[in-house]
């Protein structure tokens, strides 16, 4: 029965953080779609700007959803994760999109499905625990 317990404090907070993440995903199509469609910028140079938005943007979320108050420790771990995270997330996108030819929404909803599980793990135990 523990062993159920903490599984379940594992993912306590993943129902907000996830829908944290399908509004920062939201916010991050809408200023790529404007910025390629209508811009004629390159997707990889929106989506990076678009994510760095989102990620500063998601640290008062964050801290609101793991009950954490914001300070300069945890700050400074959120830079750390989110540098890890951005590289990666843009790297997987740009590889999508230039090696495999990828239309950039689509490249962005697999960026969607593979990363949020990774970094609500780590805001949780590494940044806000």
């Amino acid at each position: 029965m523990n062993y159920i317990i903490k599984i379940i404090n594992i993912f306590k907070g993943l129902h907000w953080y996830f829908a944290l993440s399908v509004v920062g995903v939201i916010v991050i199509y809408i200023v790529n779609y404007i910025g390629v469609e209508f811009f004629n910028l390159k997707p990889q140079l929106v989506y990076f700007a678009s994510t760095i938005i989102n990620l500063a943007l998601s640290f008062l979320g964050n801290s609101k959803i793991f009950n954490c108050n914001t300070n300069k420790r945890n700050f400074y771990k959120f830079i750390f994760i989110t540098f890890i995270f951005l590289f990666l997330i843009n790297g997987l996108f740009y590889i999508f999109t230039i090696y495999f030819n990828i239309n950039y929404l689509i490249a962005i909803t697999i960026n969607f499905f593979i990363f949020p599980l990774l970094k609500f793990l780590s805001y949780k135990y590494f940044v806000f625990y």
